[in-house]
């Protein structure tokens, strides 16, 4: 396009449309505007040179998940913490927020561990991770050897993140042993 400066005026803004998408890219992306000095009617103002650059550069708002994993605690413990992290730290303008809800497997709501519903963890500028704790129920029943399993959903409500893993499987070794008599 062309972009005309008038008589008397020496600067112009230049409006580019920047798309914004949910790739992960690397940390930036640049592209360079040329300003060509064109003849028209008489002349070409003050331009000294043949060519004037200028180097734009997007930083990428994107982000991935790089950890959220499946782990493996004992029913002793009060809690098992799973971590989100991201490839990267949060841009200070940006939010990355995601709702937070378990699911049974062979572990039981209310008896192997405390559900959570309705909740949601918010990973904030200049971090890269989150934490989620959820209660673990201690009782006194041989359990299998292979362990009780439940699952943890994240999902995301605010931000660029490519949400994947999204699901983390929680595996709670028995700690209570039968004695034979």
């Amino acid at each position: 396009g062309n972009l005309v400066f008038n008589a008397g005026e020496s600067s112009k803004d230049l409006n580019i449309i920047i798309i914004n998408d949910s790739l992960v890219e690397s940390a930036t992306e640049d592209f360079t505007v040329q300003l060509v000095p064109v003849a028209s009617g008489g002349g070409v103002g003050n331009v000294t040179s043949g060519t004037e650059n200028a180097v734009v550069t997007i930083e990428d708002n994107d982000y991935s998940i790089s950890s959220f994993s499946d782990i493996t605690v004992s029913e002793r413990e009060s809690q098992v913490e799973l971590t989100v992290e991201l490839d990267t730290n949060v841009n200070p303008s940006d939010v990355v927020t995601f709702d937070v809800v378990t699911a049974d497997g062979t572990a039981v709501d209310g008896y192997d561990y405390t559900a959570l519903s309705g909740m949601s963890i918010t990973i904030a500028p200049g971090t890269k991770t989150q934490t989620i704790q959820v209660p673990i129920i201690q009782d006194e029943d041989v359990e299998s050897s292979a362990g009780e399993t439940f699952d943890t959903t994240i999902t995301l409500t605010a931000g660029n993140v490519t949400p994947s893993p999204s699901t983390a499987t929680v595996t709670i070794n028995d700690n209570d042993y039968e004695i034979d008599q």
